[in-house]
């Protein structure tokens, strides 16, 4: 009888849930790949991690976990892809570990939900690991750029 009251609603139900979750960090459609490792870790120098957050997770809507900012340029990072590669966490052989140290700032989740997301702020001066790709639109075809803060 319960089903019956339902009718065309539980049809939607199974197919809304046979979606799955979004991935935590998916990337916006309009947003390159170099442009999205760009906007999540690229910064010039330490952050306020609840201000600089939000602006990352207004593209996603939702509070990402954790985050990591490099207090550098995109062009000085993507130097970083012409170092010899490494395997990555994944197992993908186009990662590259930074010659130097670099300040970091790491912003972890605390408390509260989209788009009120508290982070604490933690400054780091460590080594960074990128993945790099070519073939990113807007930049010259064999130009290896980071796509993925991999650690």
């Amino acid at each position: 009888m319960m089903l019956d009251l339902l009718g065309p609603f539980l049809l939607l139900l199974v197919l809304l849930g046979s979606w799955g979750p979004v991935p935590l960090a998916a990337r916006p459609r309009n947003v390159t790949r170099v442009q999205w490792f760009e906007i999540q870790h690229i910064r010039a120098g330490p952050v306020q991690c609840r201000m600089e957050m939000s602006r990352v997770n207004n593209y996603t809507q939702h509070c990402k976990p954790g985050n990591t900012f490099l207090h550098s340029s995109l062009q000085n990072v993507a130097t970083t892809c012409l170092l010899t590669n490494m395997t990555c966490r994944n197992g993908q052989n186009n990662c590259y570990q930074s010659a130097n140290r670099i300040g970091m700032t790491y912003c972890s989740r605390t408390q509260g939900t989209y788009p009120n997301c508290n982070y604490s702020t933690t400054l780091q001066n460590w080594f960074y690991v990128v993945a790099c790709e070519r073939h990113q639109r807007g930049f010259p075809p064999n130009q290896l750029l980071p796509v993925h803060l991999d650690e």
